[in-house]
């Protein structure tokens, strides 16, 4: 709520919404028109603008609404939005890096008469290890990871499983190369998803994909 003091030069007072600062007031008292000062905040108390003065009737224009800058809005905008900046580079100091590089992982079963199955393939069911290769082309060595996931069953309810990380350095000069064995990182007829990551001297991930194996067991 606003006060506004009646400026043709009578002792009324008059009280309304803050939101309704930019309409014509009309004095009770000596009806003159007035409307409050574009510089009145929430709560405050000014003299009236005239519009009109006593006997002239009603204004034949609406002047634009009054605004003052909400301050307390913005101040706590303000407060919001360094909040949401320090979470981000909170967020990212728990794992991810401003750092980016390229990365490739491919993966691939060995069939007999040393042909490579490369992965992900239509209608597969493996049975012997696969074998996945991280490369990259930036510089130095990255610590590389290579995981799996699938869903297994156990008592009628689906259970999350993964299998044993397998971490080494890839870089430029050679690629990681990981062993994935059956039974042990993935089962046979259960579909799963094989996981790289890359990361920098402090941990940080600097690059992270996945590929999803579908196999198929008719029987």
């Amino acid at each position: 709520m606003i006060r506004l003091a009646c400026p043709s030069g009578c002792a009324v007072k008059v009280q309304i919404p803050y939101r309704l600062r930019g309409e014509p007031v009309r004095c009770r008292n000596c009806t003159a028109w007035f409307r409050a000062p574009a510089a009145i905040e929430d709560g405050g108390y000014l003299e009236g603008e005239l519009l009109a003065r006593p006997g002239e009737g009603e204004p034949l224009w609406r002047p634009p609404p009054a605004w003052s800058l909400p301050w307390r809005w913005l101040a706590a905008g303000t407060l919001l939005a360094a909040g949401v900046a320090v979470a981000v580079v909170a967020w990212g100091a728990g794992g991810q890096s401003t750092r980016k590089v390229a990365g490739k992982l491919e993966c691939f079963v060995a069939r007999e008469g040393g042909k490579r199955l490369r992965l992900p393939a239509r209608h597969v069911r493996l049975e012997e290890p696969v074998t996945c290769e991280v490369s990259t082309a930036a510089p130095g060595k990255l610590a590389a990871t290579v995981a799996t996931r699938w869903k297994d069953v156990a008592d009628g309810k689906r259970v999350a499983r993964e299998g044993n990380p397998k971490r080494g350095e890839a870089g430029a000069a050679a690629p990681f190369r990981a062993r994935l064995e059956p039974d042990a990182d993935f089962v046979g007829c259960v579909d799963f998803v094989i996981e790289a990551k890359l990361a920098d001297d402090a941990g940080k991930i600097v690059w992270q994909t996945k590929i999803a194996i579908a196999q198929d067991c008719p029987d």
